[in-house]
């Protein structure tokens, strides 16, 4: 029995969302179908244009994420807007209405019950009622530049100093060497 792959909607088209988009449409096992995005600018444009990615066939972004979630039906979504909790509930509740799975860059999201315990309970509930998931991956830098660092030196004795640079290196060149 031969896999399906799974679908993918790109939520925030931005610098981190259109390098991940990226990244989906080149993984094996992985197909995006749908991008959703509020710029004017990509709003209408096809998705592989808007990557360039001329491979791709893909639908034009929407600006509407409940029309393009039903008409995409995608397996998850990876939603790459914000760091901010308050600002991403609204887009993780249209997901999830969707009944979508979300995994989220918003660094809040990764232990939402520490700074919006409220928004963290309804997302569970809502979630938990339409039988999908939601991970808060914190990819952006806050989870790179603090929580990495410190979880690799959890089992030193001593640190004396950790320094972190944030550069201008795209994460498919971080992946390729």
């Amino acid at each position: 029995m031969e896999l399906r792959p799974i679908r993918v909607v790109s939520y925030g088209l931005g610098a981190i969302g259109k390098q991940i988009a990226h990244l989906i449409a080149e993984t094996p096992g992985l197909e995006l179908v749908g991008g959703i995005d509020e710029d004017a600018r990509l709003v209408g444009r096809r998705l592989n244009d808007v990557l360039g990615l001329a491979q791709l066939e893909a639908p034009p972004v929407g600006d509407d994420p409940s029309e393009v979630l039903t008409a995409t039906r995608p397996d998850v979504v990876v939603l790459a807007t914000t760091s901010f909790l308050r600002s991403a509930y609204p887009q993780l509740v249209a997901c999830l209405r969707a009944r979508v799975n979300v995994v989220s860059t918003c660094e809040e999201l990764v232990y939402p019950y520490a700074s919006h315990p409220e928004l963290a309970a309804r997302l569970h509930e809502l979630a938990r009622l339409s039988g999908v998931t939601v991970l808060g991956a914190g990819v952006n830098p806050g989870f790179i530049m603090d929580l990495l660092p410190l979880t690799l030196t959890a089992p030193c004795s001593s640190v004396r100093r950790i320094s972190v640079t944030r550069a201008g290196i795209r994460v498919d060149q971080l992946l390729t060497g």
